[in-house]
């Protein structure tokens, strides 16, 4: 019998469609800036206040990230969750010099060169996203603004992995971080690693 059907009877259409479905390849860039892909990811780690000891909870990280060379063009960390005003900063860092770098990390060799404007950036279906400012921004500085599928990460894979390398490489070995297990079932505000 056919695995496609065996699939659809067992699990259902939907996610049969999902696993038997053609893998392809999602527009290629030639050089940096071509493509910029942006989304928001709850860190695996908590923020403690250092003078009174209260946990802030989780802070939200809004990457953009150049889908050409991987780099990541703008890093906002925040606690105003999946928000316009979290969009607009990785916007505006996006297209900012990074000479700020240079003074932050004195002994930094290399000139981070990756800044401008982009000629497309690509994102999800959020209504922080999807929305009329982001459009007029657009306009303005002549970007293609470009959206996935509704739930279909994949197509922005770039930097999926980017937030799966920063929560198991950077997040999970600091003290204050979520046990990756618990993140991934929903885990409460106050479980969390303080080793």
């Amino acid at each position: 019998m056919d695995q496609y059907v065996v699939a659809c009877r067992r699990r259902g259409k939907e996610w049969a469609d999902r696993h038997f479905r053609p893998v392809g390849r999602g527009p290629e860039p030639d050089k940096i800036l071509d493509i910029v892909e942006a989304d928001h990811s709850r860190a695996h780690v908590a923020v403690i206040d250092d003078v009174s000891g209260v946990n802030l909870g989780r802070p939200w990280v809004t990457v953009a990230l150049d889908r050409y060379s991987r780099l990541p063009l703008a890093v906002h960390v925040h606690f105003d969750g999946q928000s316009l005003t979290a969009v607009m900063q990785a916007l505006r860092q996006t297209m900012l010099p990074k000479d700020f770098l240079k003074e932050l990390f004195p002994d930094l060799r290399l000139a981070y060169g990756a800044s401008g404007v982009p000629v497309a950036y690509f994102f999800d279906r959020g209504s922080d996203f999807d929305n009329d400012h982001i459009v007029d921004v657009g306009f303005t500085f002549d970007i293609r603004m470009d959206y996935a599928p509704v739930g279909c990460p994949e197509f922005k894979g770039r930097i999926e992995r980017f937030f799966r390398t920063m929560h198991a490489e950077v997040a999970h070995p600091l003290p204050g971080a979520t046990p990756p297990l618990l993140v991934d079932s929903n885990a409460r505000e106050g479980q969390v690693n303080l080793r």
